[in-house]
């Protein structure tokens, strides 16, 4: 007497182990199911840790969105250096991983008369593409005292394919 597929049970016990039965059709699809479901899962991971290319593009672009959107005070522009609030921009930008920009400062001497860099390279250790983004005034001279004006200044940002 043959028995029939569905006389099959979905687990069989091996060894003090369970495993999908491939005798049984519905333990065939869990096979397969699981494997799909293992094979998306790792593609979502991969996708969540690792720059792509677009991904860094539209980072950057969104960045100088950003930092062009508001002004900004510039006792937080002399303490914090524009690599920093640049990385920070990309970092939160959609569609990217969230961490792993890096920003490195150019010049030493801002293009204008005030000190510091206003050139920076934009880039991660996930893709060859590298930004060169310029930002407009240079930074202000950090100045400490309770009687200095609350400026804001309104950044200028450019970004351009390839090194500075």
């Amino acid at each position: 007497m043959s028995r029939e597929p569905h006389d099959e049970p979905v687990f069989i016990r091996s060894r003090g182990h369970y495993y999908y039965n491939r005798r049984n059709p519905v333990g065939r699809f869990l096979i397969v199911a699981s494997l799909l479901v293992s094979g998306w899962i790792l593609y979502d991971y991969y996708d969540s840790v690792y720059w792509t290319e677009g991904e860094l593009r539209d980072a950057v672009q969104a960045a100088a969105e950003d930092l062009q959107a508001e002004e900004k005070r510039e006792t937080l522009l002399s303490s914090f250096g524009y690599d920093s609030l640049i990385r920070d921009a990309v970092n939160a930008a959609d569609g990217g991983p969230g961490h792993g920009a890096d920003v490195r400062t150019v010049d030493e001497e801002g293009a204008g008369d005030g000190p510091g860099p206003d050139r920076f390279e934009v880039s991660t250790d996930d893709t060859e593409t590298v930004y060169c983004m310029s930002v407009s005034p240079p930074r202000p001279k950090y100045t400490l005292g309770l009687d200095s004006p609350v400026r804001t200044i309104r950044l200028s940002v450019t970004f351009d394919v390839g090194r500075c």
